[in-house]
């Protein structure tokens, strides 16, 4: 993670794991523990990228209101 931000894929990191730290895993039990990541504070940590980390910012708020549901809805369109 390079400042809150998973900048390896899930796909790929199975693959350095063993070597680097010795931990062999799957894609599947990556995107679980990522889940988990991104349950913790602060809101956007582990994201893949700058859209992903702001739509669970979005998601971790209380109160959703018209704004963030437009900004949620058209976040492809916003990062495009």
């Amino acid at each position: 993670m390079t400042m809150g931000i998973c900048v390896e894929t899930c796909v790929r990191l199975p693959m350095t794991l063993p070597f680097s730290l010795g931990i062999e895993t799957d894609e599947h039990e990556l995107e679980k523990m990522l889940k988990v990541i991104h349950e913790l504070e602060p809101a956007g940590v582990g994201a893949r990228n700058l859209q992903e980390c702001l739509l669970l910012q979005l998601q971790s708020q209380s109160d959703h209101t018209p704004a963030q549901q437009l900004a949620t809805k058209n976040s492809d369109r916003l990062f495009r």
